[in-house]
């Protein structure tokens, strides 16, 4: 007899670092994520929010919150 524990042969993926930051328009918010498993992927701030990887990211730029990271002028 066969059991399922509910256990995949998928990968689990995980947030390694966020290597970069981008402004949408005028308020959207999005950050260049490395993934465990090798990927990079732009992600909004909403999936990112509660990341180590954003605090630590937030840290090295010296600002406290999301909305103060600078964003680039042309």
């Amino acid at each position: 007899m066969y059991y399922d524990f509910g256990a995949t042969d998928e990968p689990e993926w995980f947030v390694d670092e966020i290597l970069a930051h981008r402004w949408v328009g005028q308020e959207d918010l999005e950050f260049q994520v490395r993934w465990t498993l090798g990927d990079v992927m732009w992600e909004p701030l909403t999936e990112c929010k509660e990341l180590e990887a954003l605090d630590e990211y937030l840290e090295l730029r010296r600002v406290k919150r999301p909305r103060d990271l600078p964003r680039k002028t042309r």
